[in-house]
């Protein structure tokens, strides 16, 4: 028997007894065990004992642990397992149910209780924790700050890498772009191009030259930078500007680059000129802007100036400009110039009449009657001599003088009559030979005339 005291605890050596039901002493017996009442459908009760590590009521009422195996139960301890359970033992029952003769376990200190059939709390669904292990616990309550913390830190530091290379790359364009609009606006073309990294040699900047942009009327004011917006994948970096020119508020974009050398303009603040749309032959010979010296015409329209009002002029040494025209090289600034009025030059007339002259002379020297016509130089009809097989003999004693009244027909020159005589040898109606004078004089020529390489080209039809 057992210590009624329970003062033996569960070192005794005292071997169980029977109690004739063939269950151990002290062990409630099949029926008993059914009479019992379902304690997983009784009402949780306050705990009114706590355990002292000796599976034994403590001296303040706590509640007795089960015995180890092979120990008998102390009054009122938990009875050991039938041979039922015994041989059940580690099997999961199935879901909903208990092994036969087997109470539930009762929970642990500090964790839920599960009623029977029930998931274990922390275990996976319907799984019991193995004997003697601890059920799993969940993640802590500061694990889930530390986490939290961890990935806020790493996106703050993303995050200031990204504004520190944004912030790096701003800091060295902006600099570069304020030079940049400084010198424009003070007419420094060559601390501009140096910027830019600008060929004028390249027919489509000539005339962005210090002697271009240091004669304009008007250069622009107050020129900054409001803007500035960079690429992710490179220093490529875009920069809104504002300006005021004549009076009238503008805003551009530039864009600018690093490479080994350092940050440069990439895009510069430059725009196309309007190309003249007078209704002139002369209008083919463009216009340039003083100090420049590459014409504006429709076949070049591409040329480029920084911003600005300049003063056109006549494209070369064989025009003159009538009036004082001014041209606005601006963002919205007219892509035509209307007014633009050219007038040949003394030095242009001279190099057509040289031309001229030299082409009359060339059709004196031939000898058929149509072939002299078609040149240029009109004959008269002969009165005996036949003009079938005919030769005939053209002097030019005074060429034609070139007239060039204005510019609308200068490129269908007009030409005075000169002095040109002829005489016409050939076979007679009478059947002889014979010659006569016949009258001559400068006919009809048309010419295109163009300006190449400097010089005034007249091509005959």
């Amino acid at each position: 028997m057992t210590d009624p005291t329970g003062q033996n605890g569960p070192s005794g050596s005292v071997p169980p007894t029977s109690d004739g039901n063939g269950s151990p002493e002290g062990t409630a017996s099949p029926a008993e065990q059914n009479a019992a009442p379902d304690q997983s459908s009784a009402p949780d009760q306050p705990a009114t004992a706590t355990e002292n590590g000796t599976g034994q009521p403590s001296s303040n009422g706590a509640a007795p642990q089960a015995p180890s195996a092979g120990e008998p139960a102390a009054p009122g301890a938990y009875p050991p397992p039938s041979a039922d359970a015994q041989q059940s033992y580690g099997q999961q029952a199935p879901y909903g149910q208990q092994p036969p003769s087997q109470q539930p376990a009762q929970p642990l200190q500090g964790q839920p209780y599960a009623a029977p059939g029930q998931p274990y709390p922390g275990s996976a669904y319907g799984a019991q924790p193995p004997a003697g292990q601890p059920p799993r616990k969940g993640m802590r309550p500061w694990a889930w700050w530390l986490i939290g913390g961890g990935a806020a830190l790493v996106v703050i530091i993303v995050v200031a890498v990204v504004v520190a290379v944004v912030v790096s790359a701003n800091s060295g364009a902006k600099p570069v772009a304020d030079q940049y609009l400084s010198a424009i606006s003070k007419g420094d073309a060559k601390a501009a191009n140096q910027l830019a990294r600008v060929d004028t040699s390249d027919e489509k900047d000539a005339l962005l030259t210090k002697g271009v942009l240091s004669n304009a009327v008007k250069h622009i004011t107050d020129a900054k930078v409001t803007k500035l917006a960079s690429s992710r994948s490179s220093d490529l970096t875009y920069a809104t500007v504002t300006y005021e020119l004549g009076g009238k508020a503008y805003h551009s974009q530039i864009e600018l680059d690093k490479d080994s050398k350092g940050w440069y303009v990439r895009q510069g603040l430059t725009f196309n000129l309007p190309v003249s749309t007078a209704a002139s032959a002369a209008s083919d010979a463009g216009y340039t802007l003083k100090g420049g010296d590459v014409a504006i015409t429709t076949d070049n329209y591409d040329v480029v100036a920084y911003p600005g009002v300049y003063r056109a002029e006549a494209p070369n040494e064989f025009f003159t400009l009538s009036d004082d025209v001014q041209v606005t090289v601006a963002p919205d600034a007219a892509t035509t110039l209307k007014d633009l009025k050219l007038t040949p030059s003394k030095a242009y007339i001279d190099d057509v009449q040289k031309q001229v002259d030299a082409h009359f002379d060339k059709c004196a020297a031939m000898t058929d009657y149509y072939d002299i016509e078609d040149c240029g130089i009109e004959l008269g009809f002969p009165d005996n001599v036949m003009i079938t097989g005919a030769k005939v003999a053209v002097k030019v004693g005074e060429y034609p003088e070139v007239e060039v009244n204005d510019s609308d027909d200068y490129n269908l020159f007009k030409l005075g009559d000169g002095s040109i005589s002829a005489t016409i040898t050939g076979s007679t109606y009478d059947g002889g030979t014979g010659s006569e004078q016949i009258e001559a004089g400068a006919g009809y020529t048309s010419a295109d005339i163009s300006i190449k390489d400097g010089k005034v080209v007249v091509d005959f039809d």
